[in-house]
């Protein structure tokens, strides 16, 4: 029966814990003793089924959608080592109609708690010129709810805030800034433990490659706005049930990432940021994205 809950549904956790969220894969860190406390809204839609790369009709007008607000914080240890901490709380509802109308399946609570380590290997500045690259590493703890009924019986392990398991973050980034323009890059990957239900969601690898321009620049205190597009691809392997890879799991993606940053004052940072999917190809039978959007507000001490 859980096994067969899986259908229909591109389940994702690591991958998007940190989306949305103020210059968290960057090639930048805090200055020494530097604070900045972050909150985020994240919403994102899944409809009609794919097979392969191919949309299918769907008679049960099968829909997955999450809202996700989050509570981040990071501290500057040192000028070149940050730390950052996100704490999500997740609501996911799945959706589908029959014959007696439309049947709903919700789940909400706290979702698992991401930390990371930020670390600047190498940074060299001159004159409207900035290239720094760094290394990052972390892990999500097994803090979410992962009991969620509804009418008595458990929930899938898709539902669910949290994913009872252990999962190990890594990834670089390198960071160019030169006059108004900046390009980051980034290589993150994911490696997911076997949690609640003997559930493990599949393994992820993430590239993304974001090109913004500083549409407003003003001398200190600011303001500066600047105007950004990002591809990004990701590569999910298959999840398992019981030990068992499930068929409807895994797949490529990439998508467009169009964003805005704002910062008012220097202390004070806003973000809007959408996703679009620009290709899909999953393995089986899985729901595709639709789109995502997230605004995020940042505060710095």
């Amino acid at each position: 029966m859980i096994r067969s809950a899986t259908v229909f549904l591109l389940a994702t956790s690591a991958v998007y814990a940190q989306d949305g969220l103020l210059d968290v894969y960057d090639g930048e860190t805090l200055w020494q003793g530097g604070i900045q406390v972050s909150g985020g809204w994240f919403f994102r839609q899944e409809s009609l089924p794919l097979e392969g790369d191919s949309r299918r009709n769907d008679p049960e007008d099968r829909t997955f959608r999450e809202h996700r607000a989050t509570l981040a914080a990071s501290y500057g240890v040192l000028p070149q080592l940050s730390i950052c901490g996100v704490v999500p709380w997740i609501h996911r509802e799945r959706a589908r109609e029959d014959a007696s109308g439309t049947r709903r399946e919700t789940a909400e609570g706290l979702g698992d708690l991401a930390i990371m380590a930020k670390y600047r290997v190498w940074k060299r500045d001159a004159h409207l010129f900035s290239f720094n690259w760094t290394l990052f590493a972390g892990a999500e703890i097994p803090t979410g709810d992962t009991g969620e009924r509804e009418g008595g019986k458990r929930l899938s392990p898709q539902l669910q805030p949290g994913s009872g398991s252990w999962d190990v973050i890594a990834a670089t980034a390198v960071t160019l800034d030169v006059d108004r323009l900046k390009i980051n890059a980034v290589i993150r990957g994911v490696r997911n433990g076997t949690g609640a239900q003997d559930y493990k969601e599949g393994d992820a690898l993430t590239g993304e490659l974001t090109v913004g321009y500083r549409v407003i620049v003003e001398k200190y205190p600011g303001p500066l706005l600047r105007l950004q597009a990002c591809l990004k691809w990701t590569h999910r392997f298959r999840a398992r049930q019981d030990g068992d890879r499930l068929r409807d799991s895994g797949g490529d993606a990439l998508f467009l990432r169009p964003a805005a940053v704002f910062w008012p004052r220097p202390w004070l940072g806003f973000v809007l940021e959408g996703e679009i999917p620009l290709y899909q190809d999953v393995g089986g039978r899985q729901l595709g994205l639709d789109f995502a959007v997230s605004i995020s507000v940042s505060v710095r001490f």
